[in-house]
């Protein structure tokens, strides 16, 4: 669980508190001050000041295998089931610099680890994993998608925070019986946007939310044995 700096180009190490004795899986600095580190267990921290301190932040219940950050705020990491619970891969965000962290997709095969990110400039990234898995996700839309040979589902909403109405885009592959259902932090189901058969491709739905009081909600992709949720937030 131990973190080393340079500032001699690596002839002189010196050694950082992290705030975890957890094994480090991967080191992730945006800039010389601000840096993440996620570790064995979940365990995710960060630091603001070029790791003179670290703090803990929200963690992810799954082992952590690479982070990566386009700003302060906004963010993605992967996670993984213990092989011997089928080893199913994950991707998390944030848009609060890891205070929080939403699941944004889930594998559709045992075994479907993600193990690294990418970004290609500053608009696209890509992820990929075990069994052949290339995901690419469009930063300035919002929408992800699969590649073509491989399953999966993904959701985003755009814009978010929003106010008034919402476009919330759904990738399948393959189609199949879908349900995309918006609930509550109490876990309310407030609406149902779509339930029914649908191909495979991008779908775009209108999330209305006049009669809706601001605040956190939160989307529900089923999409076959897949479920995907992502956070939205609703302004006054």
């Amino acid at each position: 669980g131990f973190i080393r700096h340079t500032v001699d180009g690596g002839l002189t190490w010196l050694a950082q508190a992290p705030v975890t004795s957890a094994h480090i899986q991967h080191l992730f600095f945006l800039d010389d001050q601000y840096g993440w580190a996620i570790g064995l267990g979940g365990t995710v921290q960060r630091t603001t000041d070029g790791g003179d301190n670290w703090v803990a932040t929200a963690g992810i219940p799954y082992h952590p295998d690479a982070i990566i950050m386009i700003s302060p705020t906004v963010g993605w990491l992967t996670g993984s089931q213990d092989y011997e619970n089928g080893g199913r891969g994950f991707i998390y965000g944030t848009d609060n610099g890891g205070m929080s962290w939403d699941l944004e997709w889930t594998a559709s095969w045992p075994q479907q680890g993600i193990s690294d990110f990418a970004l290609q400039g500053d608009s696209i990234l890509w992820a990929c994993g075990f069994h052949s898995t290339i995901l690419k996700r469009d930063i300035t839309t919002g929408i992800e998608e699969g590649t073509p040979a491989i399953p999966g589902s993904m959701i985003s909403i755009t814009p978010n925070p929003f106010r008034g109405s919402a476009t919330v885009s759904v990738g399948l592959n393959p189609g199949g019986p879908v349900r995309l259902d918006v609930f509550d932090l109490s876990g309310r189901l407030v609406v149902t946007l779509t339930e029914g058969y649908a191909v495979s491709g991008q779908h775009d739905f209108v999330l209305d939310a006049e009669s809706l009081l601001p605040g956190v909600y939160l989307l529900q992709l089923n999409a076959g044995d897949r479920v995907t949720t992502r956070r939205c937030i609703l302004l006054r």
